[in-house]
C-alpha cells in the first residue's frame, strides 16, 4: 500500500522499517512451515511483544505505546505483506479485546489485563461467534448469569481467532435470555482462559486446490 495520501512521520517510518526487517528476517523463513503445520511458533508473538507491536495502541500508563491507528496500521501492513495469520493474531489482539477492555472496562480491569497484554504475557482473543448463530449477535444463546460479584459463562464458541495460545479470551454473551420480552441484550465479559472447559483446537481443512497449490491466499 502506498501512503502517498497520509504522509508518514519521521516515526512512523521508523517503524514501518523495523516492521519490514522484523517481518522479512523473522517471519518469512518460517511462514510456509507454519502453514503446513496449521500452527505458528509461539516465540513470534514474544519477538512481536518485545518490539512493542502487542501494545501500539494502549497508553502509556497501561504500558503500551499509546501510538494513533495509523502508526499501528502501518506496522501491520509490513507484518500481512508476508504472512497473513501472524498479522491477524496481531490485529485481533490490538484492536477487540484491548481496545473493548481500555474504552469499556473498569480501572480496575484495565490495571488487571493491559499491561500484561502490553507485554505479550497475555495473548488476546475475541469469542463471538457460535455453532448455530455465526456471527450474528443477536442470535447468539451463550448466557452470562450474576453470581455475587462474578459472572458465569455458559455456552459454546467457536471459530476463536488465537484461542488456542491466547490468555484473555473477551466473550460476548447475553445477560438476558433468548426470546425473552425484554429485548435482546449482549455484554462483553474478560475471562483467564484457565477458567474454560472443554476447550479444543479444531483440525485444520484444506482444500484440494490448496493442497496442489500447497498454499492458500
Amino acid at each position: 500500500m502506498s501512503w502517498a495520501l497520509i504522509p508518514l512521520t519521521e516515526q512512523q517510518k521508523e517503524i514501518q522499517q523495523l516492521a519490514r526487517e522484523f517481518a522479512r528476517s523473522e517471519i518469512a523463513p518460517h511462514s510456509d512451515k507454519w502453514d503446513r503445520d496449521g500452527a505458528m511458533d509461539s516465540s513470534v508473538l514474544a519477538r512481536l511483544a518485545e518490539l512493542g507491536f502487542l501494545g501500539m495502541m494502549v497508553p502509556e500508563q497501561y504500558e503500551g505505546l499509546g501510538l494513533d491507528t495509523v502508526t499501528y496500521l502501518v506496522a501491520l501492513e509490513e507484518i500481512a505483506a508476508v504472512d497473513a495469520s501472524v498479522a491477524v493474531a496481531m490485529s485481533v489482539h490490538n484492536s477487540l479485546p484491548t481496545q473493548m477492555i481500555l474504552r469499556y472496562g473498569s480501572e480496575t480491569q484495565r490495571q488487571r489485563y493491559l499491561p500484561a497484554m502490553a507485554r505479550g504475557e497475555w495473548l488476546g482473543a475475541f469469542a463471538l461467534s457460535e455453532p448455530e448463530a455465526g456471527s450474528d449477535a443477536a442470535a447468539m444463546t451463550t448466557q452470562a448469569v450474576r453470581d455475587g460479584d462474578d459472572w458465569v459463562l455458559s455456552g459454546t464458541k467457536a471459530w476463536v481467532t488465537s484461542g488456542n495460545q491466547a490468555g484473555v479470551i473477551l466473550a460476548m454473551a447475553r445477560t438476558d435470555r433468548p426470546g425473552s420480552a425484554g429485548g435482546r441484550a449482549a455484554s462483553a465479559r474478560s475471562s483467564s482462559r484457565r477458567t474454560w472447559t472443554d476447550f479444543t483446537s479444531g483440525r485444520r481443512r484444506t482444500s484440494s486446490a490448496c493442497a496442489r497449490r500447497r498454499r492458500c491466499s
